[in-house]
């Protein structure tokens, strides 16, 4: 898709101007398929997107208070790391988003569906990643898969039970909706040290 914006006395910008939302919107949904000209007369964007075979399905999310275990100090530095985050939920992507950068984390993303998810790991180096179970309608499963075929080390971010896992990752690292910022940097902590048997151990319990 072609997307061209003209006025004849709006100059043309520099090259260093600050992305704003809009700029990580149409990124995230992209997967960074998105290419910007600034012209002198205005702009162009040049899209590749993926159009999804059905409607996105409608969830509803019970978003319960937990009190989670994750220790409160990271044992593995995060500085420089290359971060995945995908997560269908652009705000709460953003949100992510923002919590890595705080700690000097290298943000890849966020991506918010199962193609641009696809495509960052297709072309990104990636030391771990941040994975949303149920990407509108469709499952990260197979993100999951790739990751783990490159040894990638990962968490699930869910609102819902260890049950809605995939079979082959109910082992698997999972981080809590709502997660505190803490709780998100001691999990990927875990991760980029190897210790990925104590997050699993980090959901709160069901009574």
């Amino acid at each position: 898709m072609s997307w061209v914006e003209v006025s004849g006395k709006k100059p043309k910008l520099p090259a260093e101007t600050k992305s704003g939302f809009g700029t990580t919107l149409i990124q995230a949904v992209t997967g960074n398929g998105a290419e910007l000209e600034n012209r002198v007369d205005g702009i162009a964007w040049q899209l590749a997107i993926n159009l999804p075979a059905e409607t996105r399905m409608q969830r509803s999310r019970t978003l319960q208070s937990r009190q989670a275990t994750l220790p409160e100090s990271a044992h593995t530095p995060l500085d420089g790391k290359r971060v995945l985050v995908v997560e269908d939920e652009l705000v709460i992507g953003l949100e992510l988003a923002a919590i890595l950068k705080a700690a000097n984390v290298q943000v890849i993303g966020p991506a918010v569906t199962l193609f641009a998810g696809r495509a960052l790991i297709a072309k990104e180096p990636i030391d771990a990643a941040l994975l949303d179970i149920n990407l509108g309608g469709e499952r990260g499963e197979e993100l999951a898969q790739g990751l783990a075929r490159a040894n990638v080390p990962f968490a699930f971010l869910t609102g819902y039970g260890r049950e809605t896992l995939p079979p082959r990752f109910q082992a698997a690292p999972m981080i809590p909706k709502p997660f505190r910022a803490e709780q998100v940097l001691a999990a990927l902590s875990h991760l980029l040290s190897g210790s990925a048997h104590t997050v699993t151990q980090l959901h709160p319990k069901r009574r």
